[in-house]
């Protein structure tokens, strides 16, 4: 089986993030972008990926048409194990471009792709292929955006639990948005943050002492430069293992709603061959910009 064509379909799909905000420097952002890659086969099976793409879609989908679509078409495509040295050698021959940023968008995608056929060529889901499923449902937690202001992050934590979300994480860089949040939730609710790494070494071990009391799980990129790793280990608190879901309220989902949290918070195990779903060419084509 050869792999015929790698496509990428950027998609915009607006959002509502209530009293949060989201902003790249001074423009704020209220729709959702992401980059979805189609790999298409001479046996017909398609697998999909997500490129994420963050704020630059447009230049994810050029590097998918002009770097991973000729490297990876008229390949044969790999079976699970062949999948880590196939992408390898995709990474070396575009190491000129960085192993970072847009280049491993790009190439993430294609690899998520590649997974999707692997476990369709067997009929089975992919977790099949990872190792024996553990459990029908992975707990969620409430991936809140940045909001800054106490009063209202208590008031959307108390929000998302009344919704089924069991834990919360915040995007939040200070200790009383911190507190806050705890408050609102009371003792036995798991608490995250995320802080997108504004701190040095010394103020993240300092901020993560202030905050203590709280007890959040983990502190989610609290230092700059991120991969300073000897700083992360001695920031480092636990985590017991969750999957994240945005809480914001969009405008469709690609996925058929099939991976939002139930009334309990949880997100059901995909079963179908592959990823499990196929995305819903109604919104791609709805939603689409290229």
């Amino acid at each position: 089986m050869q792999i015929t064509d790698v496509r990428a379909h950027h998609l915009r799909i607006p959002y509502d993030a209530g009293v949060a905000s989201f902003r790249q420097g001074a423009s704020a952002i209220s729709a959702l972008d992401m980059v979805i890659v189609e790999v298409s086969t001479d046996a017909g099976i398609t697998g999909w990926g997500d490129a994420f793409s963050y704020i630059c879609p447009r230049s994810t989908c050029t590097a998918i048409e002009e770097m991973i679509a000729p490297q990876a078409c008229g390949l044969d495509v790999p079976d699970a194990a062949g999948i880590p040295p196939f992408m390898e050698q995709i990474q070396r021959n575009l190491h000129l471009f960085g192993r970072y940023g847009i280049t491993m968008f790009a190439i993430s995608g294609l690899d998520i792709a590649l997974w999707d056929i692997a476990a369709k060529m067997k009929g089975w889901p992919l977790h099949r292929l990872i190792g024996d499923a553990k459990r029908s449902k992975i707990p969620a937690y409430a991936s809140l955006l940045r909001i800054g202001k106490p009063e209202a992050i208590a008031g959307e934590c108390q929000t998302a639990r009344r919704l089924g979300y069991g834990a919360i994480k915040l995007h939040e860089t200070t200790v009383p948005a911190v507190f806050a949040a705890r408050e609102a939730l009371g003792k036995d609710v798991p608490l995250m943050v995320d802080m997108n790494c504004p701190l040095d070494g010394p103020s993240a071990i300092a901020f993560a002492l202030a905050c203590r009391e709280a007890q959040p799980m983990f502190l989610e990129e609290p230092v700059w430069p991120p991969e300073d790793f000897v700083t992360l280990a001695e920031v480092r608190v636990r985590d017991d293992g969750f999957i994240e879901a945005f809480y914001m309220k969009r405008a469709a989902c690609l996925w058929r709603g099939r991976i939002d949290a139930d009334a309990n918070g949880s997100v059901e195990v995909p079963q179908g061959p592959g990823l499990g779903y196929e995305p819903d060419n109604d919104v791609m084509e709805r939603y689409r910009v290229s």
